[in-house]
């Protein structure tokens, strides 16, 4: 027999497995630059209390950012809001830009702008001025509106007139502060130039240190302090005390003995009494006039102070001169205790048929008459 063979089945190829391709590697994204947020520092820098700070972070809220910065057209749309000519908010502007990137702002730098918005609507010049000085909150972007009257709440509070405000700045300029706040041990040794008697110090110590954090004055808690310094020298109650009457400026700090440039050369009476000569009677008239005028915050309104000059007989051109030679400080459009005295002057002065324009206010004369109710 012969042998028959196995046919051959020719095997299929195994199939071959194509591989996908490998994607492409991912290019990594250039990290984007990390907006700065507002340090702490930026209110000791710009002397904001904790109110102008809650401000300003409003106004920053307010704004179109993007990647937390505030571009340059966006940003000269806001500004231009505060009604300031182009030529400030270009300084404005120069001034605030000053970090990289450049050609926007940021946190920092936008409160800085508007800092510098305040200064300039308070007539302060921006060239080498004090950024901590206190002024009235910006008038910028939805706060464009607001009365140029709006001065910080502790000025209201206290009652502080320009003048006032100027020295209570010198005196925190010249204490020991550190980040904005001023330490306990330091106020103690400022405070104690006063020459007040320990229990009185720690009264006022106690009734300034309120807020957070304890242990350390803020601006707004030390110009509390010094004005209750002011009202201790001046013999008034401390402890449920009207913290917004007229005070003599205190005395206390470097200067402490020494006559200041905004005070009168008699002990107890304002500055303005030396610039109207008026005596210390005069004084008490005049402050009496004052608290029977509907003054609101420390200051009169234009509306209020017509009706009160009213009274006074004078003729409508007269009282207008007056008004107009009493509204000098800012903020326009009424009228500080010191400038509501001006016009008291000036209306004794009219009444006893002495022209206005070039007279000598500070010449002896009568009390002012009103027809008050």
């Amino acid at each position: 027999q012969v042998a028959r063979k196995s046919p051959k089945v020719a095997r299929k190829p195994a199939p071959q497995v194509l591989q996908k391709p490998a994607p492409p590697p991912v290019q990594p994204k250039p990290a984007a630059v990390a907006p700065p947020a507002a340090a702490p520092g930026i209110a000791a820098v710009l002397g904001l209390s904790k109110g102008d700070l809650a401000v300003y972070s409003e106004l920053w809220a307010e704004v179109d950012t993007e990647g937390g910065f505030l571009a340059a057209g966006a940003a000269v749309t806001f500004l231009g809001t505060s009604g300031l000519d182009k030529g400030v908010l270009k300084n404005i502007w120069e001034r605030a830009d000053a970090e990289s990137p450049s050609g926007k702002l940021s946190k920092n730098e936008f409160f800085r702008a508007c800092k510098l918005v305040a200064l300039a609507q308070a007539g302060i010049a921006l060239e080498g001025s004090d950024l901590t000085v206190t002024t009235p909150l910006p008038r910028v972007g939805t706060r464009a509106a607001k009365s140029t009257d709006e001065v910080s709440s502790v000025v209201k509070t206290l009652g502080l007139t320009p003048t006032d405000v100027t020295t209570f700045n010198r005196l925190w300029s010249e204490a020991d502060t550190n980040g904005g706040y001023l330490a306990a041990g330091a106020a103690v040794m400022f405070l104690g130039t006063s020459g007040l008697e320990k229990p009185i110090l720690h009264s006022i110590w106690s009734l300034s240190d309120t807020g957070t954090p304890r242990g350390q004055l803020d601006k707004d808690e030390f110009f509390l302090a010094c004005k209750l310094v002011a009202m201790a020298q001046a013999g008034l109650p401390l402890e449920g005390g009207d913290r917004s009457a007229h005070t003599p400026l205190p005395k206390l700090g470097v200067s402490r003995g020494q006559p200041q440039p905004h005070e009168p050369a008699e002990e107890g009476l304002p500055h303005i009494a030396s610039t109207l000569g008026l005596s210390a009677s005069d004084v008490v008239a005049y402050e009496k006039l004052w608290q029977s005028a509907d003054a609101d915050g420390g200051f009169l309104s234009a509306g209020a102070a017509v009706k009160f000059l009213g009274t006074s007989g004078l003729g409508k051109a007269a009282l207008r001169e007056i008004w107009e030679m009493s509204d000098t400080d800012v903020p326009r459009g009424k009228l500080d205790r010191d400038e509501f005295f001006v016009a008291c002057k000036l209306v004794a002065m009219a009444q006893a048929g002495i022209q206005l324009a070039g007279s000598n206010r500070a010449a002896p004369g009568r009390l002012p008459h009103f027809a008050i109710k």
